[in-house]
């Protein structure tokens, strides 16, 4: 059975440091696209 790469060794940490950063960028982009969500800049973002 194959395991995800994610899941080994210190890969959890180093998504979650990548997810954070991601998040902060989105938060810091918000305050030009007031009219959309969080969650709708990250679907532009991933299209």
């Amino acid at each position: 059975m194959m395991s995800s790469d994610v899941r080994k060794d210190h890969a959890p940490e180093n998504m979650a440091t990548v997810r954070h950063i991601i998040l902060n960028v989105l938060q810091n982009t918000k305050k030009k696209f007031k009219d959309m969500s969080i969650r709708r800049l990250q679907k532009k973002a991933g299209s």
